[in-house]
């Protein structure tokens, strides 16, 4: 057990996604890491939260851009064949 910021006690374990510290390798247990999208109770760190939600949008906006790229092939009939 390590105190934090607070001087509260807190369990000091690795992400489960990456094996980093939560929330963060330079601070680790100085406060509560991310909560997984994936089951919504999971501690992860902070690095794997925000990937976790960032990726939905990510993929989205490829997406679409894909599709953008779609239509210009298809306007100068460079499209598949």
């Amino acid at each position: 057990m390590k105190e934090n910021i607070n001087n509260e006690q807190v369990r000091q374990y690795p992400c489960p996604t990456c094996d980093g510290q939560i929330p963060n390798n330079e601070t680790p247990g100085a406060y509560m890491g991310a909560i997984s999208r994936t089951d919504n109770k999971t501690e992860v760190c902070s690095a794997c939260g925000t990937r976790e939600a960032l990726l939905p949008i990510i993929i989205a906006q490829r997406s679409k851009m894909l599709e953008d790229i779609a239509k210009i092939d298809r306007a100068l009939g460079m499209g598949v064949k």
